[in-house]
């Protein structure tokens, strides 16, 4: 099994020890429904024997379950019981820790109480600090404002996440990752959601314009396009019409765009002419009635100046459904 393979490797890491699991020749007495649920593997830690409860399920069980079926596991096994799974919610590894349930997420998190041990990577491998979030992290961020939903939420798996969002989920993996060192002192009371979860991030999230293009293109057709930048502005705002159109879009898009339409490029903007933002991440991805979200389009004004753009943007976030 993979993850026994990434547990070997993460307790080696973490306590410089090698630890091979073996099997448990008394798993058949166990009922049914925990043979399908789990795989079992003795481990010598320490000089200590443990019993691995590797989680194979899809989605996570409730650890006031775990709690329950460990007692279940204790008539055949009277010693301690660790809770392997891939991955475990933010939410839900703080309830484990409220239970005192041993656990390990490989690459993440070790915690072993009968040991005295609450390893995490942070403080063993030096994680680097998180100054600003990936793209793929800040889509997850942007998805949850506007839905509405915490981080981490336990109704939501990674394989959701994927499926919602349009990503692997292995990309998953690592935007939950980068979200968990930022959110890794965060008390399990506190699930943050809309507005205030935009405010918690702001500081780690980024200008989504990755380059710009400027085109002379006679009356540029932009109905097929996101509007983004002035354009964007002044679709959500009374702000008045920019002397030029601007429109966003993935680089692959942008590939396509010049070989269909083949504008000729400008090296700096001029009026009337098209500018072209290429965007880190998918602007279609929450894009409302032909314009970027109104939060990227914030983001992409990092560095604005201009006192008539500065108090488009308050009244475009002022106008969120938060």
């Amino acid at each position: 099994m993979q993850v026994l393979k990434e547990l070997q490797r993460y307790v080696k890491q973490t306590l410089g020890v090698d630890a091979e699991p073996t099997g448990w020749d008394k798993e058949e007495g166990l009922p049914f429904f925990l043979r399908e649920a789990y795989s079992f593997f003795l481990l010598r830690l320490m000089g200590r024997d443990f019993l691995l409860m590797v989680d194979r399920q899809k989605s996570e069980t409730p650890p006031a379950s775990i709690r329950k079926q460990l007692e279940q596991i204790r008539k055949l096994w009277p010693d301690e019981v660790i809770y392997v799974r891939e991955q475990i919610t933010a939410y839900n590894r703080n309830r484990l820790l409220q239970n005192q349930i041993p656990f390990v997420v490989p690459g993440n998190q070790l915690y072993l109480p009968m040991l005295a041990m609450d390893l995490r990577e942070r403080f063993l491998a030096g994680r680097p600090e998180v100054k600003k979030l990936s793209a793929v992290a800040q889509v997850v961020v942007l998805q949850a404002v506007y839905k509405h939903r915490a981080l981490f939420d336990e109704s939501m798996t990674l394989t959701k996440w994927a499926e919602e969002l349009g990503y692997t989920k292995m990309s998953m993996t690592r935007a939950f990752r980068e979200l968990r060192t930022v959110f890794e002192d965060k008390q399990p009371d506190e699930e943050f959601r809309g507005r205030e979860l935009w405010e918690r991030l702001r500081p780690f999230l980024r200008n989504p314009i990755r380059k710009r293009r400027f085109y002379a293109v006679h009356e540029p057709d932009v109905t097929q396009q996101v509007l983004a930048g002035d354009s964007a502005l002044a679709f959500y705002t009374m702000m008045a019409e920019p002397a030029r159109w601007t429109v966003c879009m993935t680089a692959e898009r942008w590939r396509a765009f010049q070989e269909q339409v083949v504008p000729i490029e400008l090296e700096r903007p001029e009026p009337g002419c098209l500018e072209v933002q290429i965007w880190t991440y998918d602007p279609n991805l929450f894009a409302r009635n032909g314009a970027a979200d109104p939060l990227s389009v914030f983001l992409s004004y990092e560095k604005s100046t201009d006192e008539r753009v500065e108090m488009a943007l308050e009244k475009m976030l002022e106008d969120v459904s938060w």
